[in-house]
């Protein structure tokens, strides 16, 4: 809106800004922005620039966000169990007090022992950020009825965060160095020259990524009026380049697991004998798991970390022309029309590391970070028209319709309604109903993968352990997914209390169907049926075999079964359902003009959320109590979230 305002601005500007939060923490913000243009009678030129950089804020910088609801039982101190899991987990000694569930201080889990570890003090809720844009908007006038228009811009982001430290589950030699006589006689491991252990934790080294993003945008059209018409046309062209590159706690899945069954050699390679054969002037080194992994040498960290980058580039062509005008009269009232014609291509290519993409074997060579490529595109185009007909003096219908076709979608027509009833200067009465057709993006239909994580609620069965059932998660688009669809109407009034105090007041109703989103609850849901869904196979002699396929949905626990711990999930988006929602916008505004002080305007907003229903998962056996939800009808419910954190009722 700013840069349409100036599109004729002469001079030029200067804004600096700087701003830091009064907590403890370094949330500083610093901005500085340049406007310079120029306009004639035969043309305009506008340039900005802007440079912006950020802090980062993390979760624990805020109380109400420094501690996880729910601490995760897989941490820097690891857990431990025999190869055959016949005994409840161990967690080693070092955990602090605090922190060890083992009935004493907290209580145990119901797969033994775990160090509870808080996630919250290491996420970033708002990343460290810098970035720097350029924009240039030009025009030149041919005549007063033709006008050439231009705008360019680019821009660079680059973004920086860190999370905790990767997941991991892995042997461990019973011959490792570190591991000890009682922690075997605990386990129960009465033979420890034919039983391994079997540990899961968390490294302490945080992840840490950083992503660099170039964009930039051309666009060139012509406008002008012919008669009594105006028309535009303009072509385009943006193109996006992101690259993603982990600087620090990726680690190498085999070079670790070897590293704890000591077949690494200090060089990096890694034996396949039970008894390395390393190179001559080289030994073996083993990764120590114990003391939360802070006793391992920089030495093995080097040969263990890995650089690991992604790259993506999305490309969007577009042409569109537009034509408005009169047409007809009624009464003596001209009849408004407007017409326009929308083409567009879409492409889009992410080509992650291969250390980050499962291999054949269905392993991603990386622990904690895996990523899947894509390559897909689109055409759509669009045709619409739009007429305002002044039925009487003080009554206006507007009547408009588009129809939309995409070339892996098929077409969707959807049409609108208002009307304007203004009986004199004081009072309008307005409503209006409308359609509305989105077709999931290309990242959607199959082009993306997002690594997530989530935790399962104790409503969707007694089979899962639910008492720490925290999980990492990989999320796949969905090629079979529905577009969305949505159909809304509102009604309302403006009156004017005089010259200068204006109240508004509209009543809105929303109502979507075939929304796109994760549902986790339902793969858990159907898993307690169809035991396909649920994936591993953990062995002594091949650990390779506990995984779970790239691409495919399912659970990964740690037995197969379903009532061990659950280790992994994948998901897709699939179309969840409803979601209604409706409400009152109300405002009041009122002008003061106080003389040689200058001219004053005070206002009034706000938004009221009457209800806001969306469709969830639910277990009709075991049904969540929510307030507003509806009853639990083949796994689904719909549940009135108004008032709740992220749908507060009044704004």
């Amino acid at each position: 809106v700013n840069f349409i305002l100036r599109k004729d601005f002469d001079g030029g500007l200067v804004s600096l800004s700087t701003g830091e939060s009064e907590a403890s923490s370094n949330d500083a913000r610093n901005n500085a922005n340049l406007v310079w243009g120029t306009s004639s009678d035969k043309g305009r030129a506008l340039v900005v620039v802007d440079l912006y950089q950020k802090a980062a804020l993390y979760d624990r910088d805020r109380r109400s966000t420094a501690n996880s609801p729910r601490p995760s039982a897989q941490g820097t101190y690891a857990s431990f169990n025999n190869a055959n899991f016949s005994r409840p987990d161990i967690v080693e000694a070092s955990c602090p007090d605090a922190l060890r569930h083992d009935d004493n201080p907290l209580p145990s889990g119901r797969d033994g022992e775990y160090c509870e570890f808080n996630r919250n003090a290491f996420t970033a809720t708002d990343p460290a950020r810098k970035s720097i844009g350029v924009l240039g908007s030009f025009g030149y006038y041919f005549s007063e009825n033709l006008e050439f228009f231009s705008d360019v811009s680019f821009g660079r982001n680059t973004a920086s965060a860190t999370t905790e430290g990767a997941p991991w589950d892995a042997t461990i030699s019973r011959t490792h160095p570190n591991v000890t006589t009682a922690m075997l006689a605990e386990l129960g491991i009465t033979n420890p020259s034919t039983t391994n252990l079997y540990a899961y934790g968390r490294f302490n080294e945080l992840r840490t990524v950083e992503v660099t993003t170039n964009a930039w945008r051309a666009l060139g059209g012509l406008k002008g009026t012919l008669g009594s018409w105006d028309w535009e046309s303009a072509i385009s062209f943006s193109q996006s380049k992101s690259n993603q590159v982990a600087l620090a706690g990726i680690y190498n899945r085999a070079r670790f697991e070897a590293a704890l069954i000591g077949r690494l050699c200090n060089d990096g390679t890694i034996s396949t004998v039970a008894i390395p054969n390393c190179a001559p002037g080289t030994t073996r080194i083993y990764y120590d798991p114990f003391n939360g992994g802070t006793n391992n040498s920089p030495e093995i960290l080097a040969l263990l970390n890995e650089d690991v980058n992604r790259k993506g580039e999305s490309k969007l062509y577009s042409w569109d022309a537009k034509f408005s005008g009169a047409f007809g009269k009624i009464g003596d009232r001209d009849v408004q029309w407007a017409y326009g014609v929308e083409l567009r291509r879409e492409d889009i290519t992410d080509a992650p590391s291969s250390l980050a993409t499962a291999g054949a074997n269905g392993v991603v060579p990386v622990l904690g970070f895996g990523s899947t490529a894509a390559d897909a595109s689109r055409t759509s185009y669009a045709v619409f028209a739009e007429t305002l007909l002044p039925l009487t003096e003080t009554l206006e219908l507007r009547i408009a319709g588009r129809y939309d076709h995409y070339s892996d979608f098929g077409g969707d027509f959807n049409p609108a309604a208002s009307f304007r009833w203004q009986p004199n200067d004081s009072f309008l009465i307005r409503g209006g109903w409308n359609s509305s057709f989105r077709a999931p993006s290309l990242a959607q239909v199959g082009a993306g993968t997002t690594l997530s994580s989530g935790r399962l609620p104790c409503a969707v069965g007694s089979e899962f352990n639910t008492t720490l059932q925290s999980f990492n998660s990989e999320i796949y688009g969905n090629p079979d997914l529905k577009p969305e669809t949505a159909e809304a109407w509102y009604l309302g009034s403006v009156f004017n209390a005089g010259d200068n105090t204006t109240f508004s007041l509209d009543y809105w109703n929303f109502n979507n169907k075939n929304l796109v989103d994760v549902d986790p609850l339902d793969l858990f849901r159907r898993a307690a049926t169809d035991s396909s869904l649920l994936y591993g196979n953990l062995t002594d002699t091949n650990p390779n075999n506990d995984v779970l396929p790239p691409g495919v949905i399912g659970i990964l626990t740690r037995n197969g079964t379903f009532n061990s711990r659950i280790r992994y999930v994948q998901l897709e988006l699939i179309n969840i359902g409803v979601q209604k929602t409706d409400g009152v916008d109300f405002s009041v505004t009122h002008d003061w003009d106080a003389g040689e002080a200058g001219r004053f305007r005070f206002y009034f907003d706000t938004t009221y959320t009457r209800s806001f229903e969306r469709s969830e998962s639910c277990d009709s056996l075991r049904p969540t109590p929510r307030r507003g939800a509806g009853a639990c009808i083949n796994g689904q419910r719909l549940a009135d979230r108004a008032g709740e954190f992220r749908y507060p009722e009044w704004l």
